[in-house]
Order: C-alpha cells, then sequence, then structure tokens
C-alpha cells in the first residue's frame, strides 16, 4: 500500500474512496477520516455514512488551493456535504452560528442589491437549505433560530432575520 502520493489530487481522492488509513503528498495528509493542510490544519472530515464535513474557512491561499482538492475529490462520491466552521469536534452550536451568519450576510447582498437580483436570494435559500440539513442530520433543531428561514418573496417581503419589510 502506497502511503506517498505524487499529486494534491491523488491524496484526496485516496481520502475520499477511504482505501487506506494514512496517507500524504504535498502539503497535504491524512490521517482516518480527516484531512489535512500542512499537517495540522484540518479542512474536511468524512462521516461513516459517506457525509462530509467541509471547513468553511481558509487560512491561506494554498490551504485555498487544498480544499478545492478536497471538494472536487468529495463532489461526486457523497450523498450530503456540509460547509461547516468546525468539521472536527462536533461543535453543532457553532456550526449552526456560522449557518444563521451566512444567511444573514446572502439576505442583507440581497437586500443591499441595486435591483433585488436573483443571486443573493438563490446564495440566501441554498444556505438555509444546507442548515435545515444540517440540523436534522445531526438532530441539533433547536439550535436553529425562530422562524429561521422563511422565504424572501411574497406580497409583503421580509428577510425575517430582523431586517426591514418592503411591499412587494
Amino acid at each position: 500500500m502506497r502511503t506517498v502520493f505524487a499529486s494534491h489530487s491523488d491524496v484526496c481522492r485516496a481520502w475520499a474512496a477511504q482505501s487506506q488509513m494514512v496517507g500524504r503528498g504535498g502539503n497535504i495528509s491524512f490521517n482516518r477520516d480527516t484531512i489535512y493542510s500542512y499537517d495540522w490544519w484540518p479542512m474536511a472530515r468524512l462521516l461513516p455514512d459517506g457525509t462530509v464535513l467541509l471547513r468553511d474557512e481558509t487560512y491561506s491561499q494554498s490551504t485555498c488551493q487544498h480544499q478545492n482538492h478536497v471538494w472536487r475529490a468529495v463532489y461526486s462520491r457523497t450523498r450530503q456535504i456540509f460547509n461547516v466552521i468546525d468539521c472536527v469536534n462536533d461543535d453543532h452550536a457553532a456550526n449552526i452560528a456560522h449557518y444563521v451568519a451566512r444567511c444573514r450576510e446572502s439576505a442583507d447582498q440581497f437586500w443591499n442589491s441595486r435591483y433585488y437580483g436573483s443571486g443573493g436570494r438563490a446564495r440566501y435559500l441554498v444556505c438555509v437549505e444546507e442548515a435545515k440539513k444540517y440540523a436534522t442530520y445531526f438532530k441539533c433543531e433547536h439550535l436553529l433560530p425562530p422562524l429561521f428561514g422563511l422565504e424572501l418573496d411574497g406580497p409583503r417581503a421580509k428577510t425575517k432575520l430582523g431586517k426591514r419589510i418592503v411591499e412587494v
């Protein structure tokens, strides 16, 4: 069994396939279910059912490139990918808080866009759906705030995140 790989992509594919316990190549390594950039910064963790927790922050430009290799390796293989702030310690409160902040940011982009472009709305809805799936998967729905994830459109459009109301 080979533990040193020729490229970052090969390391990420071996980790995603879980074909072996350890491996490394360049500045990416993995040990069991967690893959690291520069041997210390966890980028993602693979759960036993194939679900992937991808870290939704970056450390440097090269780590961002490493994360791109990981994303490409797991995208077609998994049933579910969650973009979280903590992929190692199962800190569900921190991950839900991160989802809420991302959704709020997307809602703000929607409200602040000149023509209420559909891009901000779509990002918001995708973020809300992923947060709800995360909460359901880990059975932590109680951490989602009340009125979380209601539509941005309708006869009275409202972000439901403490923003203004606009008549449509």
